[in-house]
């Protein structure tokens, strides 16, 4: 630009940005005002990538990662976009939404204000290696998203789970985590759409997940990096007397009570069979 300065009868691309054919300080103060910025993309969606209407984002490159930073409006994910970016940073702004319709594998999520992501029926794994292990944050968005049971708040949320509230839920595991789940790579998190009670987001539950919440060190603890939800505490005593085999009797009718309330019921079941 700096040779066109001054000069008359000038284009765009010669630094003409006013389209009144002269290069001058103007032209210099609007490409000063947008110094590093990057442009979002409304059209030519990447493959998998769908925008809705009035959506912003835009895909660039910060420390050799691509970013994904959605700015507007809502962006669905049809497929998993790390086969066409690697392990991408995928940065959701205030008032932003992304909605998975697929599983996608991540190098960080980046929620700002009331950012959102609908994990939906899908699971999504952050990759965050060597670095910080942002386990903290990631459950912190996923209570906001909880908002109470109805699953609309903004952080990590699920429609699915808000129409299926009673049996489902958001699971979520750390590889730090010992064998929650097996085999989850170092450096890893998962988040995964799954039954109330499956521990170790292996998809069933059963006597492994009930002996993880009574047998482990978790028992009687405040909330810990586990995919099991209950609406109240067991006691000591009530656990103590419940086999794995007596939670298989837990009826629908079952699913309007609290935890304690249950397993007092099938206590009392399992002792008039003695």
């Amino acid at each position: 630009m700096a040779t066109n300065f001054n000069k008359s009868g000038m284009t765009w691309d010669q630094g003409d940005f006013n389209y009144d054919g002269n290069v001058n300080g103007t032209d210099f103060n609007l490409l000063a005002t947008n110094f590093n910025r990057v442009a979002p993309v409304v059209a030519q969606n990447p493959p998998g990538l769908t925008a809705g209407a009035g959506a912003q984002y835009s895909v660039s490159t910060s420390g050799g990662i691509q970013v994904l930073d959605v700015t507007a409006g809502t962006v669905t994910l049809s497929a998993d976009l790390s086969a066409a970016l690697g392990q991408y940073i995928l940065k959701i702004e205030n008032g932003a939404s992304v909605v998975l319709t697929s599983g996608q594998h991540l190098d960080q999520l980046l929620l700002i204000g009331d950012g959102t992501i609908d994990i939906g029926s899908q699971t999504l794994f952050i990759d965050y290696g060597t670095g910080t292990d942002p386990i903290s944050s990631i459950a912190t968005s996923i209570k906001n998203g909880y908002a109470n049971g109805t699953w609309n708040g903004a952080g990590i949320m699920s429609s699915a789970a808000a129409a299926n509230s009673k049996s489902y839920g958001l699971g979520y595991a750390d590889s730090v985590d010992a064998g929650i789940p097996e085999n989850l790579p170092s450096g890893t998190i998962e988040i995964k759409y799954t039954l109330l009670g499956d521990a170790n987001l292996d998809g069933v539950v059963n006597g492994t997940d009930f002996d993880f919440l009574l047998l482990a060190d978790n028992f009687n603890q405040s909330a810990n990096q586990s995919a099991v939800a209950a609406s109240s505490q067991v006691t000591a005593t009530a656990a103590s007397t419940v086999t794995p085999q007596a939670i298989t009797t837990i009826s629908a009718s079952d699913l309007n009570d609290d935890v304690g309330t249950v397993l007092g019921k099938h206590v009392a079941k399992k002792k008039s069979h003695h």
